[in-house]
């Protein structure tokens, strides 16, 4: 659970999701580019202690079903160091080219 509000990224979210947890974090900041479809986690209002004990239990429901671990492992290998640099790297060299 990441209870921060705006969130610049949410590093320890893509970790779960990388073992293969569902998260929950608020609606707020960076972490709905992270926990941005369903079957991984669970999103809460920031302010909102009720629905932050919903998005708990939510997520401990999507920890119980068998399809989430992959989901979630999916979902973390968009945030690969492998992937991002060779996104960059091909962002770098479009601007070299353009230059």
């Amino acid at each position: 659970m990441l209870p921060a509000y705006r969130e610049a990224f949410g590093l320890v979210l893509v970790e779960a999701l990388a073992c293969g947890t569902p998260v929950v974090g608020a609606d707020h900041g960076a972490v709905p580019e992270v926990v941005d479809r369903d079957g991984i986690g669970v999103l809460f209002e920031n302010g909102d202690e009720r629905g932050v004990a919903r998005a708990l239990l939510e997520g401990l429901e999507l920890a119980s079903d068998p399809g989430t671990v992959d989901r979630c492992r999916a979902r973390a290998e968009a945030f690969s160091t492998s992937r991002l640099a060779a996104e960059y790297e091909a962002l770098y060299l479009e601007l070299l080219e353009r230059g």
